[in-house]
């Protein structure tokens, strides 16, 4: 059953995106169609478990409507034609066979199953839990009421708390069924993706969901660059880069979040840097949302993410990126809240990096309304500056700056200014690092440049240094310049500054590895 809907879930949800597009090539459908069904199933996954009624049955059957209905929307109430799907496959040869590549490396030698003493295994027993049929957020012990004794039972409790990796929801004050039922560590829609793969081919191929985030991933990968005007080749070869990147494969091998969470940005730039007269970027949100609803890390790359649609709409004048924007932050702020409520502990604990960067300002007690209040502000003032002439006049602007001789000069040398503002930085905290007697080589961005073959970072920077005044003109080239220098300097040198073991929190840095290759492609 589980099998079946999976199948027509998938075949809806290309449906779905050919007529989106309208015209669009059979790969790019397949690539595109696949993405966004993980995309919606996590989305769904997200707010049953807001409600404590997930089931994956439920999951794919109300993903399967959202697909034919809106189809249906497009096709019958907007005046949408039927999609005409190219089947022209050469330039997808090549990708075909980075693909194959990298299924074959990142399934050879998987790291197998965990104990509760790491994130792998605990997300692996919630998988279990859901294959079992066990779908309830709480997971209690039925042994606990079988004990008579009050000392067994306070001991019972006593060793619950202690446990790593689960959460004793009356140990944070949440609502609990029983004094020792609770959660596991992490989200669980993550969870949920690996049970429904599970579920289909069998426990011991579980981890096989984790080898098609990647092939996802790299196909974006190799379908931005394409966006971006890159030749076959130079397609070819970024996306293999980012495929056999040693922390990218390893991430592949081992059950961790970090790939998903790449998989859904590198479908979201796929979406937003496709031409805007295709008017995607509304479903362009989705996949920010989806990955607001499986961890955490969403809400360090929220302000590029409003800088990129931004851009976007800056450049273009289209308002479907505005709304895009309006539905990415509503998405966020959801997801958000649905980790509080349900996970607390683990959420709090993942965000505490967070609230000690900003000296307080920022508690597990303000946070969620100081979120919603921004959000909420944030998407009134973009739907006044869109609907007004304010926009009309921004737009005008801008485009003075991009077009005219003087104000194109204006505008390369703020950017390049700032280029030069975060290099200048990370040669002093290198400088630093080296005069406390820190080995460099923990500096977070030396993690970036090993793991990107030590020339994809320089030849970046170079790329936009010499070819700022092409950068501040293009949409996609700006949103891309903008996305390294931020992941450089927020999560490198704010949030993530050292590495101490490489093959472990350099996966923090797995979901956006192909932007930098693809900025020194």
């Amino acid at each position: 059953m589980i099998l079946f809907l999976w199948i027509l879930g998938m075949l809806l949800s290309w449906g779905m995106t050919a007529v989106l597009f309208q015209k669009i090539n059979l790969a790019k459908m397949l690539i595109c169609g696949s993405s966004i069904y993980f995309c919606t199933y996590t989305v769904v996954s997200g707010l049953f478990m807001w409600v404590n009624h997930f089931s994956i049955i439920r999951t794919q059957l109300i993903s399967i409507v959202i697909f034919a209905a809106v189809s249906a929307a497009f096709i019958f109430l907007a005046g949408r034609n039927i999609p005409k799907i190219k089947f022209k496959i050469k330039e997808y040869i090549p990708l075909a066979i980075v693909l194959t590549l990298c299924a074959f490396l990142s399934s050879k030698e998987t790291a197998g199953y965990y104990n509760t003493d790491q994130d792998q295994g605990l997300y692996q027993i919630r998988a279990m839990y859901y294959m079992g049929g066990n779908f309830d957020n709480n997971i209690d012990f039925k042994e606990y009421y079988e004990l008579v004794n009050p000392y067994e039972r306070e001991l019972f409790k006593t060793q619950l708390s202690t446990m790593r990796g689960f959460y004793r929801l009356s140990d944070v004050d949440q609502v609990s069924p029983s004094s020792v039922a609770g959660v596991t560590h992490g989200i669980p829609t993550f969870p949920a993706l690996l049970a429904l793969w599970g579920t289909m081919f069998g426990l011991s191929n579980m981890n096989g969901m984790l080898t098609l985030l990647l092939l996802l991933m790299v196909a974006n990968t190799y379908l931005i660059s394409g966006n971006l005007g890159h030749k076959v080749i130079t397609r070819t070869i970024a996306s293999a880069l980012v495929g056999i990147c040693p922390i990218v494969m390893w991430s592949s091998k081992n059950v961790l979040t970090e790939i998903a969470v790449g998989m859904f940005l590198s479908c979201f730039y796929q979406l937003i840097t496709e031409s805007s007269k295709k008017k995607l970027g509304i479903l362009a949100a989705l996949p920010i949302v989806a990955a607001a609803f499986l961890h955490v890390t969403t809400t360090v790359f929220m302000p590029v993410v409003v800088v990129s649609f931004g851009a976007a709409y800056i450049i273009t004048r289209r308002r479907d990126y505005v709304l895009g924007m309006v539905c990415a932050l509503i998405g966020y702020v959801s997801g958000v809240t649905m980790m509080f409520s349900r996970f607390t502990k683990y959420t709090v604990f993942n965000y505490q990096v967070l609230f000690s960067k900003t000296n307080g300002l920022l508690t597990e007690d303000n946070f969620l309304y100081i979120v919603w209040i921004l959000m909420i502000l944030l998407s009134i003032v973009v739907i006044f500056i869109a609907y007004t002439p304010i926009g009309t006049k921004i737009h005008l602007s801008c485009k003075k700056v991009r077009t005219t001789k003087k104000g194109c000069k204006i505008g390369s040398i703020v950017f390049l200014s700032i280029t030069l503002m975060v290099v200048a930085f990370f040669l002093y905290k290198g400088i630093k690092a080296y005069r406390q007697g820190c080995m460099i080589s923990r500096l977070s961005i030396m993690g970036i440049l090993m793991a990107t073959g030590y020339i994809i970072l320089p030849a970046a920077i170079i790329w936009m240094i010499l070819l700022r005044k092409k950068i501040i003109r293009d949409k996609n080239k700006l949103i891309l310049a903008c996305s390294v220098l931020y992941c450089a300097f927020f999560y490198c040198g704010i949030m993530w500054v050292l590495v101490y073991y490489y093959y472990y929190y350099a996966r923090y840095f797995t979901p956006f590895i192909f932007i930098f290759v693809l900025a020194g492609a």
